[in-house]
């Protein structure tokens, strides 16, 4: 018997678009991917929930906070802005190295102000698909380091081309959590 189309997330596209929040998919390695919903905003920082117990905290899409995983984000710290954050400037994208600090936990230990240093390229426009909808985005590759550590990760971000809106990233942020592959299906109407 054919299966519909679960969409990956346990749940048809139409159960989706049913739920009356915005709505965030999530899928952390090769484990089965989750929606999570959107349970705070504030000022440009959303809180998304899963159902059992994990919280993703983005910022224009950036993953800046975690809780629930084996390590944890607690915090994240911009020396000079994300350039995610302003699709106008993806086009000095690739000027010098920005750099940010962040707090991660591990069993109760926070190792605080830890220096990531990134990169970043342009990689060009890309058309994606969401839940079966066509999103005409712009593909932007960054290498995260963490030279205390011996570390880095290639993150990818497909940005809307009309808002700064980020519909799918692929993000790590330490050696002990796996890739997270985060997707808006459900767009939030915060800023």
């Amino acid at each position: 018997m054919h299966q519909p189309d679960r969409a990956g997330y346990g749940a048809t596209p139409d159960q989706i678009h049913q739920i009356p929040y915005a709505t965030m998919g999530v899928q952390l390695g090769d484990e089965l991917r989750f929606v999570t919903v959107l349970a705070n905003a504030d000022d440009g920082r959303l809180t998304w929930a899963a159902g059992d117990e994990k919280l993703f905290v983005t910022e224009r899409g950036r993953l800046v906070g975690t809780s629930g995983l084996d390590r944890d984000l607690t915090a994240t710290r911009w020396l000079r802005p994300d350039p995610l954050r302003d699709p106008g400037r993806l086009s000095d994208i690739s000027k010098p190295t920005v750099y940010r600090e962040v707090d991660l936990r591990i069993e109760g230990t926070v190792e605080t102000g830890l220096p990531v240093e990134s990169t970043f390229r342009m990689v060009g426009a890309e058309t994606i698909t969401v839940l079966g909808k066509k999103r005409q985005t712009f593909k932007v590759r960054e290498l995260a380091r963490i030279r205390k550590w011996r570390w880095e990760a290639r993150n990818v971000f497909w940005l809307e081309q009309q808002i700064p809106l980020v519909w799918r990233s692929f993000q790590s942020y330490c050696p002990e959590v796996r890739e997270l592959e985060l997707e808006i299906l459900k767009r939030p109407n915060v800023g």
